[in-house]
């Protein structure tokens, strides 16, 4: 567990000051392409500079990003973080596209099945802990209406960072085999069931007429 923390811990801390420091470079320029520039360095050199430490990549890319943000939004105008924010959307819309063809090209439907207790387990535990923390946790954020929880209940959809993270898993971990194939089971039953959920109930949040 410590050495768990430890790296996740280190991963983090590299992440801050890779992003502190391509911020510290782009911040004397107006141009708003160096700013992407930045960000996207922050996202590869933090994964890198953690990987070299033997430290978490993907929380240095993770607290990476977040300090940069923080950074960006501090000391810029809304031009130019709007600008930033265009780009990444776009770039998110085709990495999403591309984890999921990967995944299309590989994936096994009998792989589906081979695990079906763990599966349904797995699956039960991710639903009932993002149950616990919506209608737990958001009525003392401010969110109060029922029909808004509903919504952010549907919205834990499972997609390409969590295959992402399974097939990343080193080949020689044990049952790597059956986790890769238990995550692929919790992704297409949360898109196939949440997903065609999530516009019907949305539907009523945003309905006084339906509520009432």
């Amino acid at each position: 567990t410590g050495s768990v923390i430890a790296v996740s811990a280190g991963g983090a801390i590299a992440g801050v000051l890779v992003a502190a420091l391509c911020y510290f470079v782009v911040r004397w320029t107006i141009d708003r392409d160096l700013y992407i520039i930045g960000s996207v360095l922050v996202a590869y050199g933090a994964y890198m500079a953690a990987e070299s430490l033997h430290v978490s990549g993907i929380f240095a890319a993770l607290c990476g990003g977040i300090a940069y943000r923080w950074f960006e939004r501090r000391t810029n105008d809304d031009e130019i973080v709007q600008h930033v924010d265009t780009f990444w959307s776009i770039a998110a819309f085709f990495a999403n596209t591309i984890v999921f063809l990967l995944v299309g090209a590989r994936i096994e439907l009998s792989h589906l099945v081979t695990h079906p207790v763990t599966t349904l387990v797995t699956i039960g535990l991710v639903v009932a802990a993002r149950l616990a923390i919506v209608y737990g946790m958001l009525p003392f954020l401010g969110v109060a209406q029922r029909a808004w929880q509903h919504v952010v209940a549907l919205a834990g959809i499972r997609g390409g960072i969590s295959i992402a993270l399974a097939l990343s898993l080193p080949h020689a971990l044990a049952f790597r085999d059956e986790i890769v194939d238990i995550v692929y089971g919790l992704v297409a039953v949360t898109i196939l069931v949440q997903g065609l959920a999530l516009t019907p109930i949305q539907v009523v949040a945003t309905n006084p007429a339906i509520q009432s």
